[in-house]
């Protein structure tokens, strides 16, 4: 059985010198078929710079369409059996997509899987979330700034483990 790989695809919107950062931790990554950056009609040529730069495949939309017209966009670019959706502000650690796809590939019924994203100062990005109820959403909704630590917001925000490990979770985070 062929190990599984992923296209990788990275929408940008004037995306500034991030988006060099993040192709060269993307390129030749464990598990990585390809990578296309999808700009959004940045108005400059940042990301198709980059994007030569890196020897990877770059598509202009010509107008920002939204982000997740461009990741359709970009989607169309590939043939692997996985997509990985990017933000050009990450940085995919050693062996993250690998792991990645060994965890899709362990169970039919996976249809999708994201990253522990860690913030700059080291604290976990809650990325992983439940889909909300009325009563989660509402509670969150309405305690979560003066309350922080009520039940819904914790709920919601399922308490990831800062030392990673799997969630289930019914939405992931758009950053990755």
């Amino acid at each position: 059985m062929p190990k599984p790989s992923a296209d990788v695809v990275v929408v940008t919107y004037k995306p500034g010198d991030t988006i060099a950062s993040f192709l060269a931790s993307a390129v030749g990554a464990d598990g990585v078929a390809s990578v296309t950056v999808v700009d959004n009609a940045s108005g400059d040529d940042v990301a198709e710079k980059a994007a030569a730069d890196a020897g990877v495949g770059f598509v202009q939309t010509g107008r920002n369409g939204g982000y997740g017209t461009a990741a359709n966009v970009g989607a169309r670019q590939g043939g692997a059996e996985w997509i990985l959706v990017s933000n050009a502000d990450i940085v995919l650690e050693s062996g993250a997509v690998a792991a990645m796809l060994h965890t899709a590939a362990s169970d039919a019924a996976i249809g999708a899987v994201g990253p522990r994203v860690q913030e700059v100062d080291g604290s976990t990005y809650p990325s992983a979330r439940p889909l909300p109820t009325f009563l989660l959403g509402t509670g969150h909704a309405l305690f979560g700034k003066a309350w922080p630590r009520n039940p819904w917001t914790r709920r919601y925000k399922l308490d990831l483990d800062p030392a990673g490990g799997e969630v289930e979770a019914g939405w992931l985070s758009g950053s990755c």
